[in-house]
């Protein structure tokens, strides 16, 4: 959940939120909700906790988020974090 929205500037944007559930990390894609509508999609490009960078931050914690997105995003808004993978098959 976005607490508080610090800084925006082109399609980056510098955000502080705290994780409701699971854990977040860096590198991930982000499917933003208003509303619980989806209003975009985004990539989180950086973490942060207090002055330390990181890589991950768990359930219930706070952190500072670096997000690349053509939408704005706005206090109140919900990050949904998801990653995609790729398997190679065999038949």
């Amino acid at each position: 959940k976005i607490l508080k929205v610090f800084k925006k500037e082109g399609n980056m944007q510098i955000i502080g939120g705290r994780v409701e559930d699971g854990l977040i990390r860096t590198q991930t894609k982000a499917e933003i909700k208003r509303m619980k509508e989806s209003i975009g999609s985004g990539f989180v490009l950086q973490l942060q906790r207090g002055k330390n960078a990181v890589t991950e931050v768990p359930k219930g914690e706070e952190c500072g988020i670096q997000v690349e997105s053509k939408i704005a995003i706005s206090e109140g808004d919900l990050l949904e974090i998801y990653s995609e993978e790729t398997q190679k098959g065999t038949l």
